[in-house]
């Protein structure tokens, strides 16, 4: 086989699929875990083949889980929500759909810069609630609050003008067109794509899982031979603890370290406690607390 085709299979061993976004947690990508013991939502980068990935959304496989599910359009994942009966709520990601108007600027600049613009406004929306919950000093629900707060007052009167646009644009253009592709993305997915203004824990985009991907993309070819599928798997599996300390600021040396040396007298029923997050709650709680300033250590 040659290199190519080498890295082509190696890349096909790799699939990232961020699932969900739990509601009322500050974190910003949030997965549908497995442990359903869990009370906290948490962030977990979940990676899987790409073989597993369409298996699992066509069979609906994961129906047990309840929550958001944000990506992009492929349509694998329709199995996902529809064979959930409501239980994972689409989310639709702006910046995939401002990445098609972006595609048609060589053909159509003045709609393509002209949808562009209106998906702009929208991120500056996203911008004035982070500065505004950086200058209030405010985490939690009290952050969610003034995001949804914003988005309601600003992003949704928008997205209705910036609706109106698309539908008059649609019959405007020739169907098959890069910018009628562009147009016809954005209306498929249009009650996907405004779903973020209606929970202020929802995410405009799905910037974060692309980004923790490319760190695949750009180390591939020093990991060229993964061995077999289930070397691809177990792969996976550890970029997604790497990816997950990595977003929660973890030294990932020091939790594999002293994971991997407490899993071979770990009850196996308390696995959960070594997730990443649950992993930085117990270190942090059994921290000593510091002094206050002036006293002496207690007695």
């Amino acid at each position: 086989m040659s290199r190519r085709g080498q890295q082509d299979r190696g890349k096909e061993r790799f699939w990232r699929r961020v699932v969900g976004q739990w509601r009322r947690s500050g974190l910003t990508i949030r997965d549908f875990c497995e442990q359903q013991s869990l009370s906290e939502p948490s962030f977990y980068a979940w990676r899987r083949t790409i073989a597993e990935r369409d298996r699992e959304a066509s069979s609906g496989r994961r129906r047990r889980v309840r929550g958001y599910l944000q990506a992009d359009a492929y349509s694998a994942y329709d199995g996902i929500y529809t064979g959930s009966n409501g239980a994972i709520i689409e989310v639709a990601c702006w910046a995939h759909a401002r990445n098609k108007f972006k595609d048609a600027q060589s053909t159509d600049p003045e709609r393509a810069l002209a949808a562009t613009a209106w998906v702009r406004k929208l991120y500056d929306v996203e911008d004035e609630a982070t500065a505004e919950i950086a200058r209030l000093e405010l985490s939690g629900p009290a952050a969610s609050a003034v995001r949804l707060r914003l988005r309601q007052e600003k992003s949704v009167p928008l997205l209705e003008s910036f609706h109106i646009w698309l539908l008059a644009q649609k019959d405007a253009v020739l169907p098959r067109s890069p910018v009628a592709a562009a147009i016809n993305y954005a209306l498929n997915q249009w009650e996907a794509l405004q779903r973020y203004t209606t929970d202020g824990d929802l995410h405009i985009d799905n910037n974060i899982s692309e980004r923790t991907l490319k760190l695949i993309g750009i180390g591939r070819n020093n990991w060229l031979f993964l061995g077999s599928d289930q070397g691809g798997k177990t792969a996976a599996v550890l970029f997604s603890f790497t990816a997950t300390c990595k977003h929660l600021s973890i030294d990932t040396f020091a939790y594999l370290r002293d994971v991997l040396q407490r899993l071979p007298t770990h009850p196996a029923e308390q696995l959960a406690e070594l997730l990443p997050d649950r992993w930085q709650a117990a270190r942090r709680a059994a921290a000593p607390t510091p002094a206050p300033d002036g006293a002496g250590p207690s007695a």
